[in-house]
């Protein structure tokens, strides 16, 4: 699809894992991006986790490590924002940083032409699934509160997380699309 000055449309696809790892990704958009591109889309994914990271991120220990990677991920993430004008959409799965409150979410907002938000269900759920302590404390629902009321499209994986945004957002402007899975891959039983 080409807008008005004939220019591909650039879209930025904001996501925490690298690429083909993460089911919410794998099973929602990253299947998409032949297609996009086939469309005359331009697309860049930038990742939060680099690979190493997403290897040692749940294993116990490894603080210092895991420590520079988190601070790796935030200053890329800034130094990201600077770039945000040139894209006609920042698609955002999930946050733009997963700790602390919506700083970088706020700056992503004000340097974005148009957001589309893709929530996962346990993200706004009131008990957390995560049993590390330090992770818990340093994770803020109000990001995610930010995100669903400041998006011009927010996306969610189910009809009753769709009601719950719009409540939060006091709009019409979340939608309920599921994820896709690929028939070549996941051949249902006869």
């Amino acid at each position: 699809v080409q807008n008005d000055s004939n220019r591909s449309k650039k879209i930025l696809f904001v996501c925490p894992y690298p690429p083909n790892l993460a089911a919410g990704q794998r099973l929602k958009f990253e299947p998409h991006f032949d297609a996009l591109e086939r469309e005359g889309y331009d697309i860049k994914q930038s990742c939060f986790m680099s690979q190493r990271l997403w290897h040692i991120a749940y294993k116990p220990g490894h603080y210092m490590e895991k420590f520079f990677w988190t601070i790796k991920g935030f200053c890329e993430r800034v130094f990201l924002s600077f770039t945000l004008r040139k894209y006609d959409t920042v698609y955002i799965f999930m946050n733009v940083f997963p700790f602390g409150p919506a700083i970088l979410e706020r700056l992503f907002r004000k340097m974005s032409r148009r957001i589309i938000y893709d929530i996962e269900d346990n993200i706004i759920s009131k008990e957390s699934n995560d049993d590390r302590k330090i992770v818990n404390f340093l994770k803020s629902k109000k990001k995610y509160e930010f995100l669903i009321k400041k998006s011009d499209v927010v996306i969610t994986s189910s009809p009753a997380l769709s009601e719950q945004c719009n409540q939060i957002s006091a709009s019409d402007k979340s939608i309920f699309i599921p994820p896709t899975l690929d028939d070549k891959k996941f051949i249902p039983r006869a």
